[in-house]
């Protein structure tokens, strides 16, 4: 993948075996930021990712800034 200098990627990433895959792109980091915050809230409203099997990784490379995004009110259950 070339350096993605300008903007912030989201990706999903899969615990089990590291995989991951590019969901969104935006021009702002805290785009990226509500954008996983939602994926999240989603994923609960759902059900899905009881297992916590895979986690939201928003990156901005022009930043340095780089989070992590996953569902702890299941893990807590």
């Amino acid at each position: 993948m070339k350096n993605f200098t300008n903007g912030a990627l989201v990706m999903m990433i899969w615990r089990f075996d590291g995989s991951s895959e590019i969901v969104a792109k935006f021009q702002y980091m805290r785009d990226a930021k509500m954008f996983c915050e939602a994926k999240i809230a989603d994923d609960a409203q759902r059900g899905a990712n009881k297992d916590g099997s895979w986690f939201y990784l928003a990156v901005c490379e022009s930043e340095c800034e780089a989070q992590a995004y996953r569902n702890l009110e299941d893990e807590a259950a």
